[in-house]
């Protein structure tokens, strides 16, 4: 985690002072749920979805409680005030073994703007196993963590997730969405996709464009005849797939689609 200002259980605390049961690595391996927020010089253009998440999966889940939006969104606001951090990446951990609420930030990637308008490869990972209530944020991810591992070895910026049927699943830390014969295409959420925060805001703009969406199963000829192919997530928003498997998807470059529904978002994110 590196030297830097955190919040534990509403209290700024220095990282290098917090003891071993509650540190970073304690918080990725122990037994409890975490959110990523994107904060835009001091706001949370979507922080209420990803609170509600939270919320609802520490309720079904039967573990811990969350504080009050309007405490999580002052304990962000305070990190961030303490690290001098404008567009940042926020993480509200609940770590439910320790019962303590960890909140943290970091300076969003340099890169994300050129990679917002150049695109990113991705390669497939197939899952080893069935993963088990995916469509909660787990701290515990060592599947998707070995596969985003997986693709940055392999230079590329993303691994899209091949389920036990051979099903395309969802990016390591994405959702995805293929452009086929006009028409957007994602996986449903009852697949044990994650029911993604940008992932519902891009249907929601696609509506509102009267671009055409479904939610149905996808595969790997999905992706070999699709005329573009994006991924979101909460902090790089929209981002276009040039290559899988370093083979094109449709032009080999961002297309119409995934630029448009990018920059709409881009500016309700206030970016």
């Amino acid at each position: 985690m590196g030297t830097q200002v955190v919040d534990l259980d509403g209290r700024l605390v220095d990282s290098t002072s917090i003891d071993a049961a509650h540190d970073d690595l304690g918080f990725y391996r122990g037994r409890g749920l975490f959110e990523t927020v994107l904060a835009v010089r001091g706001t949370l253009p979507f922080a209420s979805g990803h609170f509600a998440r939270l919320r609802n999966s520490a309720r079904q889940a039967g573990l811990g409680t969350l504080p009050a939006d309007e405490v999580v969104t002052e304990r962000i606001a305070s990190v961030l005030r303490a690290n001098q951090l404008e567009t940042a990446i926020a993480r509200v951990n609940l770590r439910f073994d320790a019962n303590s609420c960890l909140t943290l930030a970091r300076e969003a990637a340099a890169a994300l703007p050129r990679l917002r308008r150049e695109g990113i490869d991705a390669c497939t990972v197939a899952l080893e196993r069935a993963r088990t209530a995916a469509t909660h944020k787990w701290v515990e991810r060592e599947q998707l963590r070995a596969a985003s591992a997986k693709a940055q070895a392999s230079g590329c910026q993303e691994a899209l997730m091949i389920g036990l049927d051979g099903q395309v699943l969802e990016g390591a830390t994405s959702n995805i969405f293929l452009v086929l014969d006009d028409e957007i295409c994602t996986p449903p959420c009852d697949e044990g996709v994650l029911p993604g925060v940008t992932r519902q805001l891009v249907l929601d703009v696609a509506a509102q464009e009267s671009i055409r969406t479904i939610q149905r199963s996808c595969n790997r000829d999905d992706i070999g005849r699709a005329s573009e192919l994006f991924i979101s997530s909460a902090i790089r928003l929209v981002l276009a797939v040039n290559r899988v498997d370093g083979r094109s998807v449709g032009a080999g470059r961002p297309g119409p689609v995934s630029q448009r529904l990018g920059k709409l978002i881009i500016a309700r994110a206030g970016l």
